[in-house]
């Protein structure tokens, strides 16, 4: 005589069920969307920012979603992040880029829903520039008129450290400047640092705009963070999720 292979293992029946689809569509709601807006000048090593934080690697193949030109939108279906890319903030074209984004801003705040608006943006300088560019100065002006916390990356932080206090004196309004060097740098060695002071930064502002929840979840730097924040969650959970879909992000 057959044996019915699901006797005995009610756990099956759950998962042929509505059940567990309604527990993940619970999870989700729970943990939201975290909208971030990240800008820079051309190589100053976003997409090596974004892969180490998100653990997505952004750099290969596939497209985001144009709004404009100069505005591209990058989103992972089943995962707790979009992504807003700007052009570069060279002196060239930046206004063009920077209406563009007064638009997009206040497109994503009119629909008043938590889930749509730009909860965080980093602005990435290099900090070997030593130097802090008109278009950046705005974009942080632009992006505190509108409510949204800035952090400021100073990216292949080799030095001079003393730049991140001028970046201070420069961006007043900027919630957390923090030096990050995303990945090991071979000649002379120097290991990679900083990655989470930058989420750590990131969940503090996250929390003021409600976004806490689905940062944590996005992030893969700080994982005590996500225990931390699981305890809150009755449907969240401390696995790491499947690896995001290759997307471009350029430089």
């Amino acid at each position: 005589m057959s044996r019915d292979k699901t006797s005995g293992e009610p756990w099956r029946e759950i998962l042929n069920s509505t059940v567990l689809n309604d527990c993940i569509e619970k999870a989700s709601d729970a943990i939201g969307i975290f909208n971030i807006l990240v800008a820079g000048k051309s190589g100053v090593g976003k997409t090596t920012l974004i892969n180490r934080v998100f653990g997505a690697d952004v750099g290969l193949v596939g497209s985001g979603e144009p709004v404009t030109k100069e505005i591209i939108w990058y989103k992972w279906p089943d995962h707790n992040l979009r992504l807003c890319d700007t052009r570069g903030l060279e002196l060239k074209g930046f206004r063009k880029t920077l209406s563009s984004l007064k638009q997009e801003i206040r497109r994503c705040a009119s629909t008043g829903k938590t889930r749509d608006r730009i909860h965080a943006a980093w602005i990435c300088i290099q900090e070997n520039s030593a130097r802090v560019e008109e278009g950046e100065k705005d974009l942080a002006e632009l992006c505190s008129s509108h409510g949204i916390p800035v952090v400021v990356v100073l990216t292949k932080a080799l030095g001079p450290k003393s730049f991140a206090d001028d970046v201070r004196r420069r961006l007043p309004g900027a919630s957390a400047v923090v030096r990050v060097l995303a990945a090991d740098w071979e000649q002379p060695l120097v290991k990679s640092f900083g990655l989470k002071a930058l989420v750590q930064a990131t969940y503090k502002v996250a929390e003021s705009t409600g976004a806490d929840k689905a940062f944590v979840a996005a992030q893969q730097i700080d994982f005590s963070l996500k225990k931390k924040v699981a305890r809150g969650l009755t449907f969240f959970s401390l696995d790491p999720p499947a690896p995001l879909p290759q997307f471009p992000f350029p430089e």
